[in-house]
């Protein structure tokens, strides 16, 4: 996703949802309806949310699983080999990817042949 992507995104949550939370929120007395939608409309609460949204899908694509899947998904790469470890092994097992294999296996052997 690039960035205009999640703006995109939270222009439509907003559009989509901002009108209950005002209503909601004018119903409680914190608020107007006016008020409300000023917030969310302001360019400092959109910031916010891109951040937000950014920061969470960094953290998901950095993690290990992702990172070895992403790898294993490029052409130029027939297979990732795992240690054979047990956190090896788990994170071999975890990717969902048929090319990630943990060393010592037949399957490891087999890629090692073919290479």
């Amino acid at each position: 996703m690039n960035e205009e992507q999640v703006k995109s995104g939270v222009r439509y949550v907003i559009a989509t949802f901002g009108g209950m939370i005002a209503g909601w929120g004018a119903s409680r007395g914190w608020l107007t309806a006016d008020q409300i939608m000023a917030v969310f409309n302001s360019e400092l609460f959109i910031g916010l949310i891109v951040s937000g949204v950014t920061a969470v899908w960094g953290l998901v694509a950095r993690s290990k699983k992702n990172q070895i899947a992403s790898v294993a998904a490029m052409p130029e790469v027939k297979a990732v080999v795992t240690t054979a470890t047990v956190a090896g092994r788990d994170m071999a097992a975890s990717v969902l990817a048929a090319e990630v294999v943990t060393a010592g296996t037949s399957q490891a052997a087999e890629l090692a042949k073919a290479a």
